[in-house]
């Protein structure tokens, strides 16, 4: 199973909560993979280089190099419109991000995760 790193939960994991990390480890050593979408890379690292943010850019850059990061395609662009489409007809509203991010998930296949909820 591929499990696709959401931008909290990479915050997290930058921020020193050693028990993201240790899901993360236990999610790759059970033989899934672990990725980090292109969304979140865009929205932790225009975060990091706004702040200034040097030692976690690094960090974050390890990560990525560890887990990998992938690009989008047309075909999740596609998706993406017709999400967008479908939760229009629906009278709901997505912020776009999150919408992206749902898209490109599940045009290829991917679970959110491993996920842990934090009180900020």
């Amino acid at each position: 199973m591929t499990y696709a790193l959401d931008t909290d939960t990479i915050s997290f994991r930058l921020k020193g909560f050693h028990d993201m990390q240790q899901r993360i480890d236990t999610t790759l050593a059970a033989g899934n993979i672990v990725i980090i979408p292109p969304i979140s890379y865009y929205e932790v690292l225009r975060g990091l280089i706004a702040i200034n943010a040097t030692k976690k850019l690094q960090l974050f850059e390890a990560m990525n190099r560890q887990l990998g990061q992938h690009d989008m395609e047309r075909a999740d662009w596609i998706r993406a419109a017709h999400l967008f489409a479908e939760c229009r007809s629906a009278n709901h509203t997505m912020e776009g991000s999150d919408l992206l991010q749902a898209a490109y998930c599940l045009q290829h296949g991917f679970t959110r995760g491993p996920k842990v909820r934090r009180n900020p």
